[in-house]
């Protein structure tokens, strides 16, 4: 469900038009949301020690979730932001702050500002061969109410392969 967005949060969403605007037209994602299912590609999860990296099989776009970490103090803000994760039992809960200014819904244009705060759960069901994703997104400055969510994605019989963008803008 889209969420609602605050007076300043529909002015930026006033200013993006979809038709030059689109993160896509430069090769990106979006967001840490709207990349991991876009078009169902097939996106690659791998844990090496204390990080797990996810690969998005849409627009290459590469996250590193650091297990047991904390945030920093000063963060350079980015289009990824900074991920901290944690287990609880055998589901990964995934805390992500440090974003820069952007599209969160970029089909319809509704924006997140920097204090864009991402908590994300992953609950892999082996019997099913699925991983669920739940998701709550708050943008204070932009949404007045959270943007929710959740997604499944099955394991694929198909090799993780890169996008390789051809850049539009």
């Amino acid at each position: 469900m889209r969420p609602e967005m605050t007076d300043a949060g529909a002015r930026a969403a006033e200013a993006y038009d979809q038709r030059f605007d689109d993160p896509a037209l430069k090769c990106s994602p979006g967001n840490i949301l709207f990349g991991w299912t876009h078009d169902q590609h097939v996106n690659q999860i791998t844990q090496r020690g204390d990080e797990i990296v996810l690969q998005y099989g849409y627009m290459d776009f590469v996250r590193t979730i650091h297990i047991n970490g904390t945030h920093p103090r000063t963060l350079a803000p980015s289009l990824e932001g900074h991920s901290i994760g944690k287990w609880d039992g055998d589901v990964l809960e995934v805390d992500t702050i440090g974003f820069t200014p952007g599209v969160l819904i970029p089909i319809v244009g509704v924006m997140h500002s920097e204090d864009l705060h991402v908590v994300e759960r992953f609950t892999l069901d082996a019997a099913a061969n699925t991983l669920t994703r739940t998701f709550r997104a708050e943008a204070p400055r932009f949404l007045r109410t959270p943007y929710v969510g959740v997604d499944v994605m099955r394991l694929s019989s198909e090799p993780y392969s890169r996008y390789n963008c051809v850049e539009l803008s």
